[in-house]
């Protein structure tokens, strides 16, 4: 599977995020990021927001998240 596993602070809007089976409806998936947002909990903790067209995911920013660049999922698609 093409991707790797990098910190969720890392990944940029216009990236591929893996979602976890139990995390939608549909199964999991690979969701296009349209936007990010960081936030800071109370406790100093900084979390990162994927937005994507009909669902979202969150992760701390220090958490590894199974992801896609733009050319790494171009050559998903046309090995």
């Amino acid at each position: 599977m093409t991707g790797d596993y990098r910190l969720a602070r890392t990944i940029e809007p216009g990236w591929l995020v893996r979602l976890a089976a139990g995390d939608t409806p549909a199964g999991g998936g690979w969701m296009p990021v349209l936007a990010r947002i960081d936030t800071v909990n109370h406790l100093g903790r900084q979390r990162v927001w994927f937005l994507g067209e009909d669902r979202a995911a969150s992760a701390y920013a220090d958490d590894l998240v199974f992801s896609r660049t733009p050319d790494e999922a171009a050559i998903a698609h046309h090995p």
